[in-house]
Protein backbone atom coordinates (compact mmCIF):
# COMPACT_ATOMS: atom_id res chain seq x y z
CA UNK A 1 0.00 0.00 0.00
CA UNK A 2 1.25 3.49 -0.85
CA UNK A 3 1.22 5.63 2.28
CA UNK A 4 2.36 8.84 0.62
CA UNK A 5 -1.09 10.38 1.07
CA UNK A 6 -1.90 8.77 4.41
CA UNK A 7 -1.53 9.87 7.98
CA UNK A 8 0.48 7.47 10.08
CA UNK A 9 -1.49 5.27 12.48
CA UNK A 10 -1.01 5.30 16.25
CA UNK A 11 -2.23 2.06 17.82
CA UNK A 12 -2.98 1.67 21.54
CA UNK A 13 -3.44 -1.82 22.99
CA UNK A 14 -3.87 -2.90 26.59
CA UNK A 15 -1.89 -6.15 26.39
CA UNK A 16 0.82 -7.89 24.39
CA UNK A 17 -1.63 -10.66 23.51
CA UNK A 18 -4.03 -8.20 21.85
CA UNK A 19 -1.22 -6.42 20.01
CA UNK A 20 0.67 -9.49 18.78
CA UNK A 21 -1.37 -10.16 15.59
CA UNK A 22 -0.89 -6.52 14.52
CA UNK A 23 2.81 -6.49 15.38
CA UNK A 24 3.27 -9.55 13.17
CA UNK A 25 1.08 -8.40 10.28
CA UNK A 26 2.64 -4.92 10.13
CA UNK A 27 6.19 -6.23 10.66
CA UNK A 28 6.74 -3.91 13.62
CA UNK A 29 9.95 -3.88 15.64
CA UNK A 30 10.12 -3.35 19.38
CA UNK A 31 11.84 -0.04 20.09
CA UNK A 32 11.66 -0.03 23.89
CA UNK A 33 10.02 -1.81 26.83
CA UNK A 34 9.72 1.07 29.31
CA UNK A 35 7.85 3.12 30.28
CA UNK A 36 5.59 1.27 27.82
CA UNK A 37 6.10 -1.43 25.25
CA UNK A 38 6.64 0.51 22.04
CA UNK A 39 6.78 -0.79 18.45
CA UNK A 40 7.13 0.85 15.05
CA UNK A 41 7.88 -0.06 11.45
CA UNK A 42 10.97 2.13 11.40
CA UNK A 43 13.50 3.65 13.76
CA UNK A 44 12.86 7.11 12.28
CA UNK A 45 9.50 7.92 13.84
CA UNK A 46 8.91 10.85 11.51
CA UNK A 47 8.86 8.34 8.64
CA UNK A 48 7.05 5.49 10.41
CA UNK A 49 3.69 4.44 8.98
CA UNK A 50 2.62 2.63 12.16
CA UNK A 51 3.51 3.26 15.79
CA UNK A 52 2.10 1.06 18.53
CA UNK A 53 2.10 1.19 22.32
CA UNK A 54 1.04 -1.37 24.92
CA UNK A 55 -0.44 0.51 27.82
CA UNK A 56 -1.29 -2.12 30.38
CA UNK A 57 -4.81 -2.48 31.72
CA UNK A 58 -6.98 0.37 32.90
CA UNK A 59 -8.10 3.80 31.72
CA UNK A 60 -5.30 5.71 33.43
CA UNK A 61 -2.62 3.53 31.83
CA UNK A 62 -4.26 3.90 28.42
CA UNK A 63 -4.41 7.68 28.79
CA UNK A 64 -0.77 7.95 29.87
CA UNK A 65 0.41 5.62 27.11
CA UNK A 66 -1.48 7.54 24.42
CA UNK A 67 -0.05 10.85 25.65
CA UNK A 68 3.43 9.33 25.76
CA UNK A 69 3.02 7.97 22.23
CA UNK A 70 1.91 11.38 20.97
CA UNK A 71 5.09 12.84 22.38
CA UNK A 72 7.21 10.30 20.52
CA UNK A 73 6.22 11.61 17.10
CA UNK A 74 5.35 15.09 15.89
CA UNK A 75 3.26 13.72 13.02
CA UNK A 76 -0.52 13.96 13.03
CA UNK A 77 -1.90 10.43 13.33
CA UNK A 78 -5.00 8.34 13.08
CA UNK A 79 -5.58 7.00 16.60
CA UNK A 80 -6.97 3.48 17.03
CA UNK A 81 -7.68 1.66 20.28
CA UNK A 82 -8.24 -2.00 19.51
CA UNK A 83 -8.85 -4.84 21.93
CA UNK A 84 -11.30 -7.30 23.39
CA UNK A 85 -14.57 -6.45 25.09
CA UNK A 86 -17.64 -8.11 26.54
CA UNK A 87 -21.33 -7.47 25.96
CA UNK A 88 -24.68 -9.18 26.49
CA UNK A 89 -25.70 -10.68 23.18
CA UNK A 90 -23.23 -9.99 20.38
CA UNK A 91 -21.47 -13.08 19.06
CA UNK A 92 -17.99 -13.90 20.30
CA UNK A 93 -15.57 -12.92 17.54
CA UNK A 94 -17.73 -10.12 16.14
CA UNK A 95 -16.16 -6.72 15.55
CA UNK A 96 -17.80 -3.58 16.92
CA UNK A 97 -17.05 -0.05 15.79
CA UNK A 98 -17.72 2.02 18.89
CA UNK A 99 -20.00 5.05 18.46
CA UNK A 100 -19.90 6.31 22.06
CA UNK A 101 -17.44 5.97 24.93
CA UNK A 102 -18.05 6.68 28.61
CA UNK A 103 -16.19 5.81 31.77
CA UNK A 104 -13.26 6.86 33.98
CA UNK A 105 -11.38 10.10 33.11
CA UNK A 106 -14.13 11.37 30.80
CA UNK A 107 -16.23 14.30 31.97
CA UNK A 108 -18.82 13.55 29.30
CA UNK A 109 -19.55 10.81 26.78
CA UNK A 110 -17.23 10.89 23.76
CA UNK A 111 -18.83 10.42 20.34
CA UNK A 112 -16.36 9.54 17.56
CA UNK A 113 -17.10 11.07 14.17
CA UNK A 114 -17.64 7.95 12.05
CA UNK A 115 -17.71 8.65 8.32
CA UNK A 116 -16.06 5.54 6.87
CA UNK A 117 -18.19 2.62 5.75
CA UNK A 118 -17.62 -0.69 7.48
CA UNK A 119 -19.46 -3.99 7.68
CA UNK A 120 -19.09 -4.09 11.46
CA UNK A 121 -21.91 -3.50 13.88
CA UNK A 122 -21.83 -0.34 15.98
CA UNK A 123 -22.20 -0.16 19.73
CA UNK A 124 -21.78 2.10 22.71
CA UNK A 125 -18.98 1.30 25.15
CA UNK A 126 -18.48 1.83 28.86
CA UNK A 127 -15.02 1.48 30.35
CA UNK A 128 -15.00 0.00 33.83
CA UNK A 129 -12.47 0.05 36.64
CA UNK A 130 -12.57 -3.73 37.11
CA UNK A 131 -13.46 -6.75 34.94
CA UNK A 132 -17.18 -7.45 35.08
CA UNK A 133 -19.68 -10.08 34.00
CA UNK A 134 -22.70 -7.80 34.52
CA UNK A 135 -23.49 -7.90 30.80
CA UNK A 136 -25.81 -5.40 29.12
CA UNK A 137 -26.29 -3.86 25.68
CA UNK A 138 -23.07 -1.84 25.94
CA UNK A 139 -19.64 -3.23 25.15
CA UNK A 140 -17.39 -2.92 28.17
CA UNK A 141 -13.63 -2.78 28.53
CA UNK A 142 -11.19 -1.05 30.88
CA UNK A 143 -9.17 1.26 28.61
CA UNK A 144 -11.17 3.09 25.91
CA UNK A 145 -12.27 6.04 28.04
CA UNK A 146 -8.68 6.81 29.00
CA UNK A 147 -7.56 6.40 25.40
CA UNK A 148 -10.07 8.87 23.97
CA UNK A 149 -9.49 11.29 26.86
CA UNK A 150 -5.89 11.65 25.67
CA UNK A 151 -6.16 11.09 21.91
CA UNK A 152 -8.83 13.74 21.32
CA UNK A 153 -6.37 16.37 22.55
CA UNK A 154 -4.05 15.75 19.61
CA UNK A 155 -6.40 15.37 16.62
CA UNK A 156 -10.02 16.08 15.75
CA UNK A 157 -12.66 13.44 16.43
CA UNK A 158 -12.82 11.87 12.97
CA UNK A 159 -9.29 10.56 13.56
CA UNK A 160 -9.99 8.86 16.91
CA UNK A 161 -11.62 5.43 16.84
CA UNK A 162 -12.25 2.52 19.17
CA UNK A 163 -12.77 -0.96 17.72
CA UNK A 164 -13.48 -4.00 19.88
CA UNK A 165 -13.71 -7.70 19.14
CA UNK A 166 -16.23 -9.46 21.35
CA UNK A 167 -14.47 -11.93 23.63
CA UNK A 168 -17.33 -12.86 25.94
CA UNK A 169 -21.07 -12.51 26.38
CA UNK A 170 -23.84 -13.70 28.67
CA UNK A 171 -23.79 -17.20 27.16
CA UNK A 172 -20.00 -17.46 26.81
CA UNK A 173 -18.28 -15.79 29.78
CA UNK A 174 -14.55 -15.12 29.83
CA UNK A 175 -13.60 -17.96 32.20
CA UNK A 176 -10.62 -19.89 30.84
CA UNK A 177 -9.84 -17.30 28.14
CA UNK A 178 -6.07 -17.24 27.51
CA UNK A 179 -3.44 -15.62 25.28
CA UNK A 180 -3.86 -18.21 22.55
CA UNK A 181 -7.62 -17.62 22.52
CA UNK A 182 -7.01 -13.89 22.27
CA UNK A 183 -4.63 -14.30 19.33
CA UNK A 184 -7.03 -16.60 17.47
CA UNK A 185 -9.92 -14.20 18.04
CA UNK A 186 -8.10 -11.12 16.76
CA UNK A 187 -5.91 -12.39 13.90
CA UNK A 188 -8.70 -12.86 11.30
CA UNK A 189 -9.68 -9.18 11.65
CA UNK A 190 -6.27 -7.54 11.33
CA UNK A 191 -6.38 -6.84 7.59
CA UNK A 192 -9.83 -5.24 7.76
CA UNK A 193 -8.92 -3.07 10.75
CA UNK A 194 -5.68 -1.89 9.11
CA UNK A 195 -7.63 -1.06 5.94
CA UNK A 196 -10.15 0.93 7.99
CA UNK A 197 -7.33 2.89 9.64
CA UNK A 198 -5.80 3.62 6.23
CA UNK A 199 -9.16 4.88 4.93
CA UNK A 200 -9.49 7.22 7.90
CA UNK A 201 -5.93 8.38 7.28
CA UNK A 202 -6.79 9.47 3.75
CA UNK A 203 -9.34 11.98 5.02
CA UNK A 204 -8.02 15.50 5.10
CA UNK A 205 -4.83 14.85 3.15
CA UNK A 206 -4.13 17.38 0.43
CA UNK A 207 -6.62 20.03 -0.60
CA UNK A 208 -10.41 19.94 -0.39
CA UNK A 209 -10.84 18.36 -3.82
CA UNK A 210 -8.53 15.46 -2.92
CA UNK A 211 -10.30 14.95 0.40
CA UNK A 212 -13.75 14.89 -1.18
CA UNK A 213 -12.55 12.38 -3.79
CA UNK A 214 -11.78 10.05 -0.88
CA UNK A 215 -14.73 10.91 1.35
CA UNK A 216 -17.62 10.92 -1.13
CA UNK A 217 -17.53 7.20 -2.06
CA UNK A 218 -17.20 6.24 1.61
CA UNK A 219 -20.31 8.00 2.87
CA UNK A 220 -22.95 5.44 3.75
CA UNK A 221 -25.87 7.24 2.09
CA UNK A 222 -29.29 5.60 2.53
CA UNK A 223 -30.79 7.32 -0.53
CA UNK A 224 -30.14 7.15 -4.26
CA UNK A 225 -27.69 9.84 -5.36
CA UNK A 226 -25.80 10.65 -8.54
CA UNK A 227 -22.02 10.87 -8.59
CA UNK A 228 -22.17 14.68 -8.52
CA UNK A 229 -24.66 14.65 -5.64
CA UNK A 230 -22.38 12.34 -3.66
CA UNK A 231 -19.50 14.77 -4.23
CA UNK A 232 -21.61 17.69 -3.02
CA UNK A 233 -22.64 15.77 0.10
CA UNK A 234 -19.00 14.79 0.63
CA UNK A 235 -17.79 18.39 0.36
CA UNK A 236 -20.43 19.68 2.76
CA UNK A 237 -19.73 16.95 5.31
CA UNK A 238 -16.00 17.58 5.02
CA UNK A 239 -16.45 21.29 5.73
CA UNK A 240 -18.55 20.45 8.79
CA UNK A 241 -15.82 18.08 9.95
CA UNK A 242 -13.19 20.81 9.58
CA UNK A 243 -15.41 23.15 11.61
CA UNK A 244 -15.86 20.41 14.26
CA UNK A 245 -19.61 20.50 13.70
CA UNK A 246 -20.03 16.89 12.54
CA UNK A 247 -20.95 14.40 15.25
CA UNK A 248 -23.07 11.32 15.90
CA UNK A 249 -26.27 13.39 15.81
CA UNK A 250 -25.35 14.96 12.46
CA UNK A 251 -24.56 11.56 11.01
CA UNK A 252 -27.88 10.17 12.29
CA UNK A 253 -29.74 13.03 10.60
CA UNK A 254 -28.01 12.26 7.29
CA UNK A 255 -28.75 8.54 7.55
CA UNK A 256 -32.43 9.36 8.20
CA UNK A 257 -32.73 11.28 4.91
CA UNK A 258 -34.65 9.75 2.01
CA UNK A 259 -33.91 12.25 -0.76
CA UNK A 260 -30.56 13.49 -2.07
CA UNK A 261 -31.73 17.05 -2.80
CA UNK A 262 -33.26 17.43 0.66
CA UNK A 263 -30.10 16.05 2.27
CA UNK A 264 -27.94 18.53 0.35
CA UNK A 265 -30.22 21.44 1.25
CA UNK A 266 -30.17 20.56 4.96
CA UNK A 267 -26.39 20.16 4.96
CA UNK A 268 -25.98 23.51 3.20
CA UNK A 269 -28.05 25.17 5.94
CA UNK A 270 -25.65 23.75 8.54
CA UNK A 271 -22.60 24.90 6.60
CA UNK A 272 -24.07 28.37 6.07
CA UNK A 273 -24.69 28.69 9.81
CA UNK A 274 -20.93 28.36 10.31
CA UNK A 275 -19.69 30.47 7.41
CA UNK A 276 -22.17 31.99 4.95
CA UNK A 277 -19.57 32.06 2.15
CA UNK A 278 -19.30 28.24 2.23
CA UNK A 279 -21.50 27.42 -0.76
CA UNK A 280 -21.49 24.45 -3.10
CA UNK A 281 -22.90 24.75 -6.63
CA UNK A 282 -25.88 22.48 -7.27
Amino acid sequence: MNYANHRSVAWVFATEAEAKPFVEALALTKQCAKPFGFYSDGADLDEAKHILVISGMGALNASMAAAWLAGMSERSCVWINFGIGGTADKAVGALCLIHSVSGPLLERTFYPTIIIKSKWSRAGLESQAQPSDAYNELVFDMEASGFVCAAQRFVSKEYVHVIKVISDNAKQPLAGFNKDDCYALIKPHVADVVAFAAAVGRLGKGDLVDAVDVLAPMLDLPFRASHSQKRIVGELVYKLILAERWDASSNADLVAQTDARKAIADLQVLVNSIAPNFSVPS
